[in-house]
């Protein structure tokens, strides 16, 4: 990212992609679907002793998520997004881990599972922003 307002820019696109993808997959998700992205929580669990892996996990459970909801052009913006989105999500992570916070990381995530699954698109938003909220708590790029 080339500087802090760049930085909140893309923020603001990833805020506006996923709230549309969680609405979506909210109202659209198969079981099956749903199950997908329970697994992609799942192979976050599982990476919790190696920060770089979880991160590649946490992104793919966002792509994932963005699938879910349907539309392919949603799903390359955010492609198109990704490699500054990893970025941001190593620092996090990694700050999250130093601090002891890295399961309340993983616990937002599966609350947006539960809320598409039960079809509830406040329960389901509110984890995600909670999630934003833990990860970017420290200071927006990981710094503070």
């Amino acid at each position: 990212m080339g500087d802090e307002q760049e930085f909140e820019e893309l923020m603001q696109a990833r805020r506006i992609l996923e709230a549309f993808s969680i609405s979506q997959a909210t109202a659209l998700a198969t079981p099956a679907q749903v199950a997908r992205l329970r697994e992609a929580v799942g192979a976050m669990g599982a990476q919790m002793h190696n920060p770089d892996a979880y991160a590649e996990a946490d992104m793919h459970f966002h792509l994932l998520l963005a699938e879910v909801a349907g539309n392919r052009v949603v799903t390359r913006l955010m492609r198109a997004i990704q490699r500054p989105m990893m970025e941001q999500l190593r620092r996090s992570i990694a700050h999250l881990k130093a601090g002891g916070q890295l399961e309340e990381n993983l616990a937002t995530h599966g609350r947006i599972v539960d809320g598409i699954e039960r079809r509830d698109l406040e329960a389901a938003q509110r984890g995600f922003d909670d999630m934003l909220a833990i990860s970017l708590a420290f200071g927006a790029r990981g710094q503070g």
